[in-house]
């Protein structure tokens, strides 16, 4: 239903939508926190849908969901994060200029593809129809980024979200996110977040089991 909204641009609908879940929450007083974080979780994936479709791009859109979530220990910090998040979402309905066309054909490719250990810059550029040379000076213009960059990034984020998630091996990890050679994988992780897999998802696991004690 809020994906729904959200694609029709209905922010009236939106608001009653949120309204009528704070009503909900605050009447079942019996819900597990973990219950709540579950549907919140589902409720800002959809809003992060309704950008993608729409082509919108959010400031915070790199921001770690699970991460943030992880650092809420109330419903009303839960519901005012997704009030935020959604305001943010029709101010850019209505400030800023749809995402160029061609950076958003990349940037979809790239999400559907991120797990193929051989996507190069010229898989890219071909499913773009342009040349090689040409696509990595838009994208960098257009972004900030070399596409290089980018494809790291998005496969730090997805390596993030399985080692919190999931008790997936990291080898499996890394041949899940892209990365042919584990050695290589661990060591960009450490790189880029500064601590191996295991480190991450050890203080993931710690801080978990520190907030349901809480």
């Amino acid at each position: 239903e809020l994906l729904t909204l959200l694609t029709a641009k209905d922010q009236e609908g939106t608001t009653l939508f949120l309204d009528k879940l704070m009503e909900y929450f605050g009447r079942n007083q019996n819900i597990l926190p973990n219950q709540a974080k579950d549907l919140y979780y589902k409720l800002f994936r959809s809003l992060e849908e309704a950008a993608r479709q729409l082509k919108l791009t959010l400031s915070d859109k790199q921001e770690n969901l699970i991460d943030a979530l992880e650092k809420i220990f109330s419903f009303g910090e839960l519901h005012q994060k997704l009030v935020r998040k959604t305001e943010a979402f029709f101010q850019a309905v209505d400030n800023t200029a749809e995402e160029n066309s061609t950076i958003f054909m990349i940037k979809d490719y790239i999400s559907q593809k991120y797990m193929n250990e051989t996507l190069s810059v010229k898989d890219i550029s071909d499913h773009v129809f342009l040349s090689t040379s040409y696509v990595c000076t838009f994208f960098k213009n257009e972004t900030g980024q070399t596409l290089n960059q980018y494809l790291t990034e998005f496969r730090m984020e997805k390596a993030k979200e399985l080692l919190c998630t999931t008790n997936m091996k990291v080898a499996m990890v890394s041949e899940k996110v892209g990365f042919a050679n584990s050695s290589y994988f661990c060591r960009s992780f450490r790189e880029y977040y500064g601590s191996s897999p295991e480190s991450y998802r050890k203080g993931n696991n710690e801080d978990e089991e520190a907030s349901e004690e809480v």
